[in-house]
């Protein structure tokens, strides 16, 4: 039974964070648009510059906790590497 709760709680951990990346990605477009007719002096490389600075620190949380959860790694098969002669696969 413990297996079942723990399927359902990923799946639903699993759907907010796909509705939340859609929203994210989707509310991008329309605070760069916004950003845009806030400053008129703002230039594309000074909003490229600040929109990776803000999404830094979410990197480098996923970056760490890679790196201590050992059952989170990925292998080569998955990622589309031929384990036999290291090349990457074609889809």
């Amino acid at each position: 039974m413990e297996n079942v709760q723990s399927t359902a709680q990923q799946w639903l951990v699993g759907s907010l964070m796909v509705l939340l990346a859609a929203v994210g990605f989707s509310a991008k477009a329309v605070l760069v648009k916004l950003a845009y007719g806030y400053s008129a002096g703002l230039d594309a490389i000074t909003l490229m510059t600040l929109r990776m600075l803000f999404a830094l620190p979410f990197f480098l949380v996923v970056a760490f906790w890679s790196q201590s959860c050992g059952r989170c790694r990925v292998r080569q098969s998955s990622r589309g590497i031929n384990t036999k002669t290291k090349r990457i696969a074609m889809l």
